[in-house]
């Protein structure tokens, strides 16, 4: 974690991260992918703790070496007018290549920076599918 930015700053901007992961997310209602048509999984799992701790433990940790390596380009970015809760959706956004981000800001030469800073953590999408039990099963895509 950066020494610029408080634990509850950096927390605060994880459940940011949380709610653009659960919005992007697909939700999967069919036993099998040829019955599937995903729908959003914030429908299904609108509540962040309806993440799995071991998801969201490793979520959140690379959002924090995100930050940490990071901090200069990020205070920079946000003296574009955005917030680090801002950085933390946009975190998630371009790191799984949505169509906006980083460089959709108008932040210039930074955006393009965090951008490719952001690329080299891959793809992580939230998905899910039916418990068996009522209620939704939250798995990572890489």
């Amino acid at each position: 974690m950066s020494v610029t930015f408080t634990g509850d700053e950096v927390a605060t901007a994880f459940r940011a991260y949380l709610t653009a992961a659960l919005w992007t997310g697909l939700y999967e209602p069919a036993e099998s992918w040829e019955e599937a048509q995903p729908e959003p999984l914030d429908a299904y799992a609108p509540d962040l703790d309806d993440v799995p701790t071991e998801i969201a433990d490793e979520l959140r940790g690379e959002w924090e070496d995100f930050l940490a390596g990071n901090v200069s380009d990020v205070e920079e970015f946000m003296g574009h007018g955005f917030d680090l809760s801002q950085v933390a959706h946009d975190f998630h956004l371009t790191r799984n290549g949505h169509g906006a981000g980083f460089w959709d800001r108008g932040a210039g030469d930074v955006g393009e920076r965090l951008t490719e800073a952001a690329k080299v953590y891959g793809t992580a999408e939230l998905m899910g599918h039916p418990d068996g039990d009522g209620g939704v099963s939250i798995y990572v895509s890489n």
